[in-house]
């Protein structure tokens, strides 16, 4: 087991103790700007409000950090984005309900909440939310407010990106805003198309500006510091961080300590400027190996302080969080931020590219444990048993992350997205599992589409069954339906009808983000922004995709196949009853609930009749959306199978399921067998898994399995487990991810919170404290089948 410093026990421990509490100073900044810049085009606009936020804002360094940038006044400390939504912000209940609430509960001074009141007069009616609900027609707004899809970035900014950092550890902003201006330099004014792209290089160049004044603050900050410092060797320090931020992120990195130092500067910029989730740090142990190479060999720096380093760029990554209002809590729980940063994988040229800095980074997951950032692990079949053999270490700790990606099949879907092969083996895991590179502006989540609700459209002639709104088309009762191939076919139709329901939902959103919400910062850093003159959200990057989420397969699956066997071959009961079952959430119909939920061919036990459904519906899922297009340009949706919590928030707008499932529980979790329901063993639920085409699914999948500790103790079981990994990617599985704890340590966690504030759980793509997870959550992973290996 590996020891962390005296300094990284401290920073951590100050994370994991410190309450979160909302801070109002951006907010106030950013209407303060929004008012003094009103009559200025947006792209300049925004570039105008993150250069007043960055030389206004409250700066700190942390007591012993060796690296600076922070979003809000403190650790954990979220700042409030009015320009995006300021619903809560009014309301004095929501604002209790949001203090005490069992999901990312977040304390609100009580003499900061008059303010926000009289800031969300301001902006009401002026935010991207009310903006976008303005645009959705009524066939979109009842199938939106009825859970048939939810939440496509309607009060978030887009992230889920990675940006070229290997750039501007090359370049520096000095070097982005001089290949700004020669591109400014060489434009035709006269030609319209020319001049239009004039406002986004502007707003560019202001961005590159205010990024410099930022560091140089931190710069006057670390100095300050320095001159009242008593302890010699923390004076030194405090004196470093000041040389090296009046150097970066402004010009080229000159070190590996100030090349990590100028990618979280950059990146908390990126942080400051929206409230996205999920902007990621890519192949850090890529870009930044040439800087570690270089002044190892020139005995700069010793293994020990990159070490150390690398820890505490670890532990900054937790200081970020988010306020969420009570709807997009569901979809986050655990104050999860995407911060992904994947080691690993193939170089451009096809060799195997672990290094050095990919064992530090596993060791870093080690020392630190802590939830962020988002560490991923890329293997091929080039990859060394070594490697493997580590990251099962890791893994053993049971600290929910690294997650495990294939670097085959995913670099065959990129290039079925159009990437040739050199980008897309440079690709990277960006939030939780999407699939990205700097060249690519990923809008994900591009909305989370819910399939157990199309069967409730069925079996309700298009009606939600919740609220008796038409949600879809009007198709026959059920008393008419005479076999499941008609039954497949009816939910064929709604299926297709939500998923063109859902394109126009999705496209209208992307259409509003561009005229309010661009983000020059991210757009600096993104290929081909500069060259074309355009921001990320008008298209600027190389390759655009939208990414519609694919949620409750296991629960759509299980019901049909329960259907299929029960109302149409065996004739149990029929299809009227059913219905009236579901409708009286099984009161009254305890045993025929007891019969659906005791039926034994489910998803997750490898039975092909059942598996072959599921892949059915996400070749479905896949085949509906690449009909159509984009807003941006030259742009096309990519289907992923993954949930994050979303199934909790769908599953409460969905009706009692065929499956036994009663109405408003969550539905099921990604690609992941119905907890409790993959009774064959580990090894029959990978090869269920495994038979959906996840070549298809480019912005990723998800499956979460969960393990004994027991079963990874010993050089044996982590052969063995690597081996159940291997043939997993060899099926064709993309991605896995693995809980190693016990459900009695987790019932123990539940009942005294007090005791585990340090237990990370993986929840969907990503990992949290138990503790911060409300008790739904909670209950699910406790209900998730515990597997062993054989």
């Amino acid at each position: 087991m590996l020891t962390r410093s005296e300094r990284i026990e401290r920073l951590r421990k100050a994370i994991i103790e410190n309450e979160p509490v909302v801070s109002i100073e951006r907010a106030t900044l950013v209407t303060e700007a929004y008012q003094e810049f009103e009559a200025d085009p947006i792209l300049i606009k925004r570039a105008k409000v993150l250069d007043k936020l960055l030389r206004n804002m409250t700066i700190f360094i942390n007591d012993g950090d060796l690296l600076v940038g922070n979003q809000g006044e403190s650790l954990r400390c979220p700042p409030v984005y009015p320009e995006n939504l300021v619903g809560w912000m009014d309301d004095e209940e929501e604002m209790a309900r949001m203090e005490v609430r069992s999901v990312n509960p977040l304390k609100i001074p009580q003499q900061i909440r008059p303010q926000l009141k009289e800031l969300a007069q301001y902006w009401k009616g002026k935010t991207l939310v009310d903006k976008v609900y303005a645009v959705f027609p009524d066939d979109i707004l009842k199938a939106r407010k009825s859970s048939l899809f939810s939440v496509s970035l309607e009060k978030n900014a887009v992230g889920h990106c990675v940006l070229d950092y290997e750039k501007l550890l090359q370049k520096g902003y000095h070097g982005l805003k001089e290949e700004i201006q020669n591109k400014l330099d060489k434009m035709d004014l006269t030609d319209p198309k020319e001049l239009a792209k004039v406002e986004f290089l502007e707003a560019a160049r202001i961005v590159c500006d205010a990024g410099i004044a930022f560091a140089e603050r931190y710069a006057g900050l670390a100095l300050e510091l320095a001159e009242k410092e008593a302890d010699q060797e923390r004076k030194r320090e405090l004196e470093k961080i000041s040389a090296m931020c009046r150097k970066v992120p402004a010009n080229p990195a000159g070190s590996f300590y100030e090349a990590v130092q100028s990618v979280y500067l950059a990146h908390i910029i990126n942080v400051i400027e929206t409230n996205a989730y999920s902007m990621s740090f890519g192949r850090f142990d890529q870009y930044m190996y040439p800087y570690y190479k270089k002044d190892i060999e020139e005995g700069k720096i010793t293994v020990q302080e990159v070490q150390e380093i690398i820890n505490c760029f670890w532990c900054k990554t937790n200081e970020i969080m988010h306020v969420d209002d009570s709807e997009m809590v569901y979809f986050h729980g655990g104050h999860p931020f995407g911060q992904h940063l994947t080691v690993g994988g193939m170089t451009r040229d096809g060799r195997d590219a672990t290094n050095e800095l990919s064992y530090m980074c596993l060791d870093a997951h080690e020392i630190v444990e802590l939830y962020q950032p988002d560490f991923s692990v890329r293997l091929h079949k080039g990859s060394s048993y070594k490697f493997k053999e580590r990251t099962a270490e890791v893994i053993r700790l049971g600290l929910g992350l690294p997650q495990i990606f294939n670097d085959e099949i995913v670099i065959e879907s990129l290039m079925n997205d159009g990437l040739p092969l050199e980008e897309a083996r440079d690709y990277t895991p960006t939030g939780c599992v999407e699939y990205s590179t700097p060249q690519c502006w990923v809008r994900s989540p591009g909305g989370w589409f819910n399939v157990p609700k199309v069967i409730e459209a069925v079996l309700h002639q298009g009606k939600c069954a919740l609220t008796d709104r038409q949600i879809s088309l009007n198709t026959k009762p059920v008393e008419e339906i005479e076999s499941f191939e008609e039954f497949m076919e009816l939910f064929k139709k709604h299926f297709r009808h939500a998923v063109r329901l859902h394109v126009i939902w999705s496209n209208l959103i992307d259409n509003v983000h561009a005229k309010v919400m661009p983000q020059p910062s991210v757009s600096i850093l993104t290929d081909d922004c500069i060259k074309k003159g355009k921001d990320v959200s008008q298209g600027g990057a190389r390759y655009n995709f939208t990414s519609p989420l694919m949620v409750g397969i296991a629960t759509a699956v299980d019901s049909l196949s329960i259907i299929k066997k029960k109302v149409f071959e065996e004739r149990t009961f029929s299809l009227r009853e059913l219905v009236e079952a579901l409708d009286s959430n099984f009161k009254g119909a305890e045993v025929l609930r007891a019969r659906l939920l005791n039926y034994p061919y489910r998803y997750g036990n490898d039975y092909d009749e059942v598996d072959d459904m599921a892949r059915e519906i996400s070749v479905l899922f896949c085949d509906e959306f690449a009909k159509y297009r984009i807003s941006r340009e030259n742009g096309k949706f990519r289907a992923g199978f993954w949930s994050v919590t979303a199934n909790f928030n769908l599953g409460l707008g969905t009706a009692a399921s065929a499956d036994g499932r009663k109405a408003k529980e969550e539905l099921s979790d990604s690609i992941t067998p119905n907890s409790g329901k993959d009774v064959n063993g580990l090894t029959a639920s990978l090869k269920s898994a495994a038979k959906l085409d996840q070549r298809r699914a480019s912005c990723g999948t998800v499956l979460n399995r969960h393990i004994t500790p027991t079963e990874l103790q010993g050089a044996d079981k982590i052969r063995r487990f690597v081996d159940m990994v291997d043939t997993y990617f060899e099926l064709g599985g993309t991605n896995l991810g693995f809980n190693v704890v016990s459900a009695e340590t987790l019932k123990k966690a539940q009942q005294n919170p007090e005791d585990y504030s340090g237990l990370m759980v993986k929840v969907a793509g990503y990992a949290a404290f138990f503790v911060e997870l409300g008790k739904p959550c909670q209950d699910a992973l406790i209900a998730r089948t515990e597997h062993g290996l054989s």
